[in-house]
């Protein structure tokens, strides 16, 4: 008969508190992985569901328990942890749309860690600070969001894992949890301003609960904030030519080549290739016999505003160019110019132009396919447009202004806005991005019969250069550094540079000594 043990049997008083603990230990370790090789993510979200409710990571720090740790399993634990903190803290808005993406991503390196299992370069992070990657993953199609897309893109191919950020906040709660995973942050020019500026009395930001923050309030590493982002870390996506970063060009992103005349930004560059050569190639015989004038707004056709380059020369241009064959009927049919923009039929001061009203990309795109050439009309400057007309066999008409000529008097008639020119440089005059402005300065060293560069307001050169374009069909073209792999090429070397040893450099070069509020 089995009885219940007495005092007499082995300390029966401490002997259930033991059965308890041994109870408790089996129950906590089933819970936990087995083993190294196998990760029971399941069990172990469980197990750390407290972390939903932490809310004290200051501000400006985060938890001690959440930085990083020697261990391969503690890191992908401490990264599901971060996973979980951003899901609570800063949940998908309307306007930050591409935050569950980061849950995603986390969970996904969280696992290779653990398992040993991670990709070529998915251990490299890259936070995206600005909203024209949200964007441009949504298929927007500013200039900015169409080159977004695109470095998402190359940076997708080498395997980084890409985090979406959208205030300093939370790129900074990011990057203090994984700092070492963290190779990159790409900026918004306004939020790295907002970042570079946080303190105690402006740390708050809309639409972030800022009652939970304590301690010290900072985000950009300096005396006294020494858990910030790094300054040599910090890129900066920016559209324009000119440096906004701290540290220089190096540090400040650009679309295009602006620095082929000399010293400028780092050309990361953009490729078109992926969308483009999904659309249709239209050979000549089946294109309608017009051109397609590229303008976004009805403002940029206005004569009076000193930026449109055609104003009294297009309308007898197109009427000069010779009949042509209708694809559809086989019929002869007169040469005409189309535009996009705003409603269809809207006035667009110029008579001979057909206004078939603002389109979505793909119908758009299609269209233009469909046309025998671009003209560009002065503005937009260095749009994404272009590129997707040369990628789909349709030439581009670039109206330029040469310097020389300018400052010579040769085209001091013409009202030429002068404030978007280059600089002049005298002992270069063979050399076009020296001495030209124009629409696309990206194509000033793309020949013909693919780029037709055409000063303003001439109607002899316009005709010309019109009816070349017409008789002189071209094939795909994407010009070499415009390539998936030339971009792709760029991004690796972002991401692989010593960008440390090269801040130390840029330092003693660009502030000669002075004192500067950030540590490297």
């Amino acid at each position: 008969m089995f009885k219940l043990p007495t005092t007499s049997h082995l300390g029966s008083r401490r002997l259930v508190p033991l059965i308890f603990a041994i109870a408790l230990v089996t129950i906590l370790l089933n819970a936990l992985p087995r083993d190294e090789s196998s990760t029971n993510w399941a069990a172990w979200e469980q197990a750390h569901e407290h972390t939903k409710a932490i809310k004290e990571w200051g501000g400006n720090l985060a938890p001690q328990w959440l930085r990083p740790g020697p261990n391969r399993k503690v890191e992908a634990r401490r990264i599901l942890d971060l996973k979980y903190m951003l899901e609570e803290t800063y949940p998908p808005n309307p306007w930050a749309d591409a935050r569950p993406l980061n849950w995603e991503a986390l969970e996904e390196l969280a696992e290779c860690i653990a398992t040993n299992s991670c990709r070529s370069g998915q251990e490299r992070v890259v936070l995206l600070a600005s909203s024209h990657f949200g964007q441009g993953l949504k298929g927007w199609t500013a200039g900015e969001d169409i080159w977004a897309a695109s470095t998402i893109e190359a940076f997708t191919s080498l395997n980084a894992t890409l985090l979406y950020t959208y205030g300093a906040m939370d790129t900074l709660l990011i990057y203090q949890a994984i700092p070492d995973l963290v190779k990159l942050v790409i900026w918004e020019g306004s939020l790295y301003g907002r970042c570079y500026n946080r303190n105690d009395e402006n740390h708050l930001e809309e639409g972030s609960d800022g009652d939970w923050q304590t301690g010290k309030k900072g985000c950009i590493k300096r005396t006294g904030f020494e858990d910030g982002i790094p300054v040599w870390k910090s890129f900066m996506f920016h559209f324009w030519g000119n440096a906004v970063s701290h540290l220089g060009h190096n540090w400040t992103l650009a679309p295009e080549n602006y620095a082929r005349g000399g010293i400028g930004n780092y050309y990361l560059g953009y490729s078109i290739e992926t969308y483009c050569t999904k659309m249709k190639y239209y050979p000549a015989d089946q294109r309608e016999h017009r051109g397609l004038a590229y303008g976004k707004q009805r403002f940029y056709f206005d004569p009076s505003n000193g930026e449109y380059k055609w104003a009294g020369v297009l309308g007898p241009a197109i009427v000069a160019q010779a009949p042509g064959i209708d694809p559809k009927n086989g019929r002869s049919v007169a040469f005409e110019v189309i535009a996009t923009v705003d409603a269809p039929g809207d006035d667009l001061f110029e008579q001979n132009l057909t206004n078939l009203g603002v389109m979505y990309r793909d119908p758009w795109t299609e269209n233009l396919a469909k046309s025998k050439f671009m003209l560009g009309v002065g503005k937009p400057k260095i749009s994404p447009s272009p590129y997707d007309a040369l990628c789909l066999g349709v030439p581009f008409i670039n109206p330029y202004v040469n310097i020389l000529n300018f400052f010579s008097g040769g085209v001091k008639a013409l009202d030429v806005d002068t404030s978007s020119l280059t600089n002049y440089n005298p002992d270069n005059v063979t050399d076009r991005s020296a001495w030209w402005d124009s629409q696309h300065d990206g194509f000033l060293d793309i020949p013909e019969p693919y780029v037709y560069h055409v000063p303003p307001r001439d109607q002899a050169r316009l005709t010309e250069v019109m009816a070349k374009a017409i008789e002189n069909p071209i094939e795909r073209y994407i010009p070499e550094d415009r390539t998936k792999e030339a971009v792709q090429a760029r991004h690796a070397f972002l991401l692989d540079n010593d960008w440390l040893a090269a801040a130390e450099i840029a330092i003693v070069e660009k502030y000669q000594g002075a004192e500067v509020d950030f540590l490297l």
